[in-house]
């Protein structure tokens, strides 16, 4: 766990547990104390005396074992600092946001390139794996997901497929209200985990 992670643990220790389900939408069981929250669509818990972060499906465990890097410190970012605000409806890119465009340039770039590859020609799998993570279909490029890392949270993944000018291509927008819940770096995690999850 390193020195970020275990301040925010602390941090949310600290926090008032019903003022945390209001803000997020999780809950928390005061018996065992831990909170339970969505995170793409699949149930995670978060055991504060332990620091454990465990899911009950593949998908779940994927996003919090193998991905656990991106992982934890959104959850834990987003308990302590989401808010009960609706989403803008507001599509933006990620560069577009103020103080964005360094985080996803150089070696932040996002592994976009890495899903327009593995779904160059194959729309119908890209909208297949968005599905077990809680995506549904938008209009956007040749094909398109919006996908809730959190409740409050919306994203979309654009896919425009190859075709004989133009390699496959891959984007993301999000929604404008998203800076309100995490802070920078934890929000550039989330587009990193969606992904790589999608990958």
């Amino acid at each position: 766990m390193n020195a970020g992670e275990q301040y925010t643990w602390e941090l949310l220790k600290e926090l008032d547990s019903q003022d945390v389900q209001t803000r997020t939408g999780a809950t928390y069981d005061p018996g065992n104390g831990t909170y339970q929250l969505d995170l793409f669509n699949q149930r995670i818990g978060v055991q504060l005396e332990d620091g454990a972060i465990s899911g009950s499906t593949p998908e779940a465990e994927l996003l919090v074992g193998r991905l656990s890097y991106f992982s934890r410190i959104s959850i834990l970012s987003f308990l302590v600092n989401g808010q009960n605000i609706p989403p803008s409806g507001q599509w933006v890119k990620p560069e577009e946001m103020p103080g964005m465009d360094a985080m996803v340039r150089g070696s932040h770039a996002l592994p976009l390139s890495k899903v327009a590859t593995r779904y160059a020609n194959d729309t119908e799998a890209f909208l297949q794996r968005g599905s077990s993570y809680g995506g549904t279909p938008m209009s956007f490029g040749d094909a398109s997901l919006l996908l809730h890392p959190f409740r409050a949270m919306p994203l979309v993944v654009i896919l425009w497929t190859e075709d004989d000018e133009f390699p496959a291509r891959c984007g993301v927008l999000l929604d404008r209200s998203s800076q309100s819940h995490v802070p920078q770096d934890v929000l550039w995690c989330i587009m990193m985990l969606t992904l790589l999850a999608l990958c």
